[in-house]
């Protein structure tokens, strides 16, 4: 249960981390910038500030 739960948490920060900063993109106006580009807005958001601690998080719970 342990192991599962420290390979889920990190797998889900990684995959839907910057939408908790959805609203701090939209006051700075770079979300404007995501949505002019002729790609799926939900697939640039995790690739926006993607972090490889991230992956060394999940990694650790597999």
């Amino acid at each position: 249960m342990v192991g599962i739960s420290t390979f889920a948490f990190p797998l889900a920060d990684l995959v839907v981390g910057n939408v908790e900063r959805l609203p701090f993109y939209v006051r700075t106006g770079l979300f404007d910038a995501v949505l002019v580009r002729p790609l799926s807005s939900l697939g640039q958001l995790p690739a926006m500030d993607f972090a490889p601690r991230r992956i060394g998080r999940a990694v650790q719970g597999w």
